[in-house]
């Protein structure tokens, strides 16, 4: 998702219903298998958690080959591709103490979505 589109989203806290992901339901060619969908935020980060906006994520080549099947490790379907990504920590949740909102982050995995939902900080 462009950088623009992600910044006009609400942060983690504030609301948010939804947020656009690139989701793929089962292995094909991108342009058939990908598809923009308002997936549900998941809430606040519970302990060792911390929410992530993700602000930009290259196309890597095993993105493409998740997407069409071919690359050995998938994520669950329906999925969200994305290996790697950078995004601003939006929310923290108890017994973190390393992060802070707005630092910047790289989550592994997932990156073609505007929110992460909770990633782990271990």
């Amino acid at each position: 998702l462009a950088s623009d589109a992600a910044q006009e989203l609400p942060s983690a806290g504030q609301g948010l219903g939804s947020a656009p992901a690139l989701v793929f339901a089962a292995p094909g060619p991108p342009a058939e298998a990908l598809s923009l969908r308002d997936l549900p935020a998941e809430g606040p980060p519970g302990s060792g958690q911390i929410s992530v906006r993700f602000l930009l994520a290259p196309i890597n080549p095993s993105d493409i080959n998740t997407v069409e099947g071919k690359y050995p490790l998938s994520p669950p379907l329906p999925g969200v591709p994305g290996h790697e990504g950078v995004g601003r920590v939006t929310a923290v949740g108890p017994q973190v103490s390393e992060w802070h909102s707005a630092r910047l982050s790289m989550p592994k995995g997932g990156a073609y979505r505007s929110m992460s939902g909770k990633c782990t900080t271990t």
